[in-house]
């Protein structure tokens, strides 16, 4: 009967090793490319392409490089950016912003400006454009007109029209402060700017994923 050494069989593991991991990471690549690809072809969310696929949805998750608790869930976010082919925005001032300077024409503009930037590889929708889109909404609500002046700032961001599966949301963040009435519009384009590089950090990690797969 053949047998190897010790060391031989050390060896031999090891360069099966080399052959198995490659071919296992392609395979990966393979498995997510595949969700990708099937989610754009039938407009459906990670979760139901991965089913359709026969594949867990964790597992393509963390093969797109989303770990930990949460990853799958940002997963699940980040993926439904795919289908934004241009954006859209509405702003929405509540309470004493107005009398502030933040009107919606205001925060508009500085929302565009950031987006002009920042998200430029994401164009804004025409008029008549409703295939597709990231419809975004900025709402600032603001308490006081002196000091001192609370505000809360809502934005969210959803993909248009529905599709099965999505998030009810893809974006979402709030902030809450206060400050001299002079200061909050400060505030206010800090947090937009925030929240717009945010999103384009979001948008292109997403494209890369199509680039690479």
């Amino acid at each position: 009967m053949f047998r190897l050494s010790k060391a031989k069989s050390m060896k031999l593991v090891g360069a099966l090793a080399i052959l198995v991991i490659p071919a296992l990471q392609y395979s990966f690549a393979q498995s997510s490319r595949e969700v990708l690809d099937y989610m754009l072809v039938n407009r459906v969310g990670l979760v139901t392409a991965s089913t359709a696929l026969g594949l867990d949805p964790s597992d393509v998750a963390e093969e797109l490089g989303y770990t930990g608790s949460f990853g799958f869930l940002e997963a699940h976010l980040d993926t439904s950016l795919m289908f934004a082919d241009c954006w859209r925005l509405f702003a929405f001032p509540q309470g004493t912003a107005e009398d502030l300077g933040l009107t919606d024409s205001t925060i508009s503009s500085y929302f565009e400006l950031r987006a002009a930037n920042d998200l430029s590889f994401v164009r804004k929708c025409r008029d008549d454009e409703l295939d597709s889109y990231l419809l975004l909404t900025v709402e600032v609500w603001t308490v006081g007109d002196t000091f001192p002046v609370a505000y809360h700032i809502e934005f969210t961001g959803q993909i248009l029209p529905s599709y099965e599966g999505r998030p009810s949301n893809s974006v979402e963040s709030a902030w809450l402060g206060y400050a001299n009435a002079a200061n909050v519009e400060g505030n206010v384009r800090e947090v937009i700017s925030s929240a717009v590089e945010d999103l384009a950090i979001r948008v292109l990690r997403v494209r890369r994923f199509l680039e690479s797969n």
